[in-house]
């Protein structure tokens, strides 16, 4: 459908609730796009190929559909994105290879969805983030090797998530420990005991009768060997420079604005603390 527009930077086809469908290869030629908004289009699911050789995108708008899942390396060609918007979807998981080939992003944001489960390398290139939403799922922990992937990140909330404060807590104790990061509360839901006290301000104490964590443990699931390649078109398409964005969220929507200077977080009728 688009074939033919192949200078085309920005495409907007958000706020279409009769979309609900795409078929593979539907951006196909569209090379120079920059910025892809399809946001509140009731989509179910993404083929696996729908953002095949979009190498120039930078801006991706998901939020607000019906996502229940993300295919492996589905974002793989987008190596220039720099901002993935998909809050506000029912997506159950992130499994290891959902966000492989992300190597320029700077923000992430899957609030309000239904995460349960974060693969132990599902940040795994994500070494570029400074900014992951997680708040408003259904998360009880999250793996230590999937923080330590992210060592650039600097806004991380995890808020509103049914955290377990035993044992199962200490990685991401750690994490907090040993990084400065501006962070949201994250509350205790379990145990008993511990109920209602941030996880982040627990004591080394609290954990004595801890067993030292096993490096190749994988929360949730089986541990899984993996190898990565370097891509063929790492070195054609050179990654292009981007500006960076100020979100704000309406009543309706989180959006992205290119802006020159330093993040920051404005809003018509809420902020998210930074």
């Amino acid at each position: 459908a688009f074939s033919e527009l192949r200078d085309l930077e920005e495409l907007d086809l958000g706020d279409n609730p009769h979309l609900r469908r795409l078929e593979g290869g539907a951006f196909r030629g569209l090379e120079k796009l920059q910025s892809l908004h399809m946001h509140r289009c009731r989509l179910a699911a993404l083929p696996h190929d729908i953002f095949h050789k979009l190498y120039s995108l930078q801006y991706l708008y998901l939020q607000e559909n019906q996502l229940h899942f993300l295919q492996d390396d589905l974002f793989a060609d987008l190596i220039n994105l720099s901002q993935l918007f998909l809050h506000g979807n029912r997506i159950r998981t992130l499994s290891e290879n959902v966000f492989r080939g992300l190597v320029n992003l700077d923000r992430l944001l899957v609030h309000d969805n239904r995460i349960r489960q974060v693969n132990r390398r599902a940040f795994r290139d994500l070494g570029r983030l400074t900014m992951l939403f997680l708040f408003n799922n259904s998360l009880a922990e999250l793996p230590g090797q999937a923080m330590r992937d992210v060592e650039s990140i600097q806004f991380l909330r995890l808020n509103n998530n049914p955290w377990a404060c035993g044992c199962e807590a200490r990685p991401l104790w750690e994490f907090f420990r040993s990084n400065r990061v501006s962070s949201s509360e994250l509350l205790c839901a379990s145990p008993a005991p511990r109920r209602g006290l941030d996880l982040r301000f627990l004591r080394e104490m609290d954990f004595a009768l801890c067993p030292l964590p096993d490096p190749g443990s994988l929360a949730g699931t089986t541990t899984t060997t993996f190898s990565t390649k370097t891509r063929w078109w790492f070195s054609k398409h050179k990654p292009v420079s981007s500006t960076k964005g100020v979100f704000e969220k309406s009543s309706e929507t989180v959006k992205a604005h290119p802006f020159s200077g330093k993040p920051s977080v404005t809003s018509t009728s809420m902020k998210y603390e930074l």
